[in-house]
């Protein structure tokens, strides 16, 4: 029936076109089968029975199509339709299929888009993703259907977003750069003319805003362990006394060799800790490799700050920007870009 509506449609300048019975009669030729011929038979006899002149309106027309879809249309579908509605959930991050799907079967099931019913129906599709659903009914909260399917689509890219973040940074936000660090890198200086490099922290040299952060283990020759002063006699200088084990020819002990003080994380120097560092300047290389004053330091920056202002801007974007971001760090967009 689409297919002739469509040619229908083509040829309607076509003299003849336009008259109902000829309509009906084009239609008829076209169904065929054995368990059609007798209703065939019957609308032919129908239709030879009219007058070419007085009965020739769009009435004619209307009558075949009740009948047509009173015998073949599934009368099931609609009740089926309803079924697959109320069945019918969200699955993240998929919000452009789901509002498509959710339309397609409203439309079928004879609901009106826009009504009380049908927008319960589409927040219930939430139910399995909660914080999409809070976020839906965030205040100020959307009253048409509508606004409800564009604050839907915006919370899921956000949320999308969110979750790309996460799970491109090994060990949770530790991308994040770390406080009192700019966002900006000065890549569009050439070497040797005032472009900074990242320095290489290790377990040695690591600034104290590293803590909790796995670092490489320094493993130059001036951390080793010197040798054993003790290898042949104990502290008293008598062999077996003390903790001092014999071995064969070799003598060993338990007692640990000095612990040698590192660079002082203060100041530079070697020799002391920086809990003993008497001097009142800090090494701000050991801290940070950048040319810029310390007194331009920004405030110290925290994952969640970090987070929320994130998403507070991504909100603010069109949809196509929204989906470059998402592009960026999950590799993949959606195959609609509009609901």
């Amino acid at each position: 029936m689409n297919e002739l509506l469509g040619y229908l449609l083509l040829n309607h300048n076509v003299p003849g076109f336009k008259s109902p019975i000829r309509q009906v009669a084009m239609a008829l030729t076209l169904i065929k089968g054995p368990h059609v011929d007798q209703w065939v038979r019957d609308m032919t006899t129908w239709l030879r029975g009219l007058d070419p002149l007085n009965d020739n309106v769009p009435r004619v027309w209307d009558y075949f199509t009740d009948e047509f879809e009173r015998k073949f249309v599934d009368s099931t579908k609609t009740q089926q339709s309803r079924q697959q509605l109320e069945k019918l959930r969200f699955r993240f991050p998929d919000v452009d299929q789901y509002i498509a799907d959710f339309e397609d079967l409203a439309n079928l099931s004879s609901y009106t888009m826009g009504n009380d019913k049908t927008i319960n129906l589409f927040l219930k599709g939430f139910e399995n993703a909660r914080d999409i659903l809070s976020g839906i009914l965030a205040p100020p909260v959307p009253v048409t259907y509508y606004a409800i399917k564009e604050r839907a689509v915006s919370v899921t890219k956000s949320r999308q977003l969110i979750n790309a973040i996460q799970w491109n940074a090994p060990g949770g936000f530790n991308t994040f750069r770390p406080p009192n660090r700019p966002f900006f890198q000065r890549q569009d200086r050439p070497k040797g003319q005032g472009q900074y490099t990242q320095r290489q922290y290790n377990s040695t040299n690591a600034p104290p805003w590293l803590n909790n952060t796995p670092v490489p283990m320094d493993t130059s020759a001036r951390t080793r362990a010197p040798p054993n002063r003790w290898n042949n006699q104990g502290r008293d200088g008598q062999r077996g006394r003390g903790n001092q084990r014999t071995y064969g020819n070799v003598a060993q002990t338990n007692d640990p060799p000095p612990r040698r003080k590192g660079p002082c994380f203060k100041c530079g120097k070697e020799g002391h800790f920086t809990r003993d560092c008497r001097s009142t300047r800090i090494n701000a290389a050991n801290y940070m490799d950048f040319d810029d004053d310390l007194s331009q330091m920004q405030e110290p920056l925290t994952p969640e700050n970090i987070l929320d202002n994130a998403i507070r801007m991504f909100d603010t974007l069109p949809t196509n920007q929204k989906d470059a971001f998402i592009q960026k760090y999950e590799g993949g967009q959606e195959d609609f870009a509009e609901a």
